[in-house]
């Protein structure tokens, strides 16, 4: 399995280019795409995401993409099974990072942590990532 960061900066379409040259030469894998949309399966053998802090009703986020990935194979033309990695987050900080745009979320003594793995276990996850 290999987990691709910041997917969404190359287009959909590169990376089915990129896909097909590697499984050609025998590098087959299962490659997960960071991001919460579901489009994204039409290249991409699975989702994950990262900075999860800041995303509106996480849990309920979390819940819905993990059965769109889950079902995906249900509504695609070409059926195949998905990946989805739930994200647990213990907090965050990218201040002093070169690329920084100053996002900032406190561990919150433990609880960041405590209810983001929650909400990962709750959408019932294949894998579960724990961010920094």
């Amino acid at each position: 399995m290999i987990v691709v960061y910041s997917s969404g900066s190359v287009p959909l379409g590169t990376w089915a280019d990129i896909f097909a040259r590697l499984r050609a030469r025998g590098l087959d894998a299962a490659y997960v795409g960071m991001g919460l949309d579901p489009e994204n399966l039409s290249n991409f053998d699975g989702l994950h995401s990262l900075g999860v802090f800041d995303v509106p009703d996480f849990a309920a986020k979390m819940k819905a993409v993990g059965r769109q990935v889950r079902y995906w194979n249900l509504l695609a033309e070409v059926p195949s099974a998905k990946i989805w990695v739930g994200t647990a987050e213990p907090g965050f900080d990218d201040r002093l990072t070169p690329w920084s745009n100053n996002r900032f979320k406190d561990r919150e003594n433990g609880a960041l942590y405590r209810s983001t793995f929650e909400a990962a276990i709750q959408s019932d996850p294949d894998w579960i990532l724990i961010d920094n």
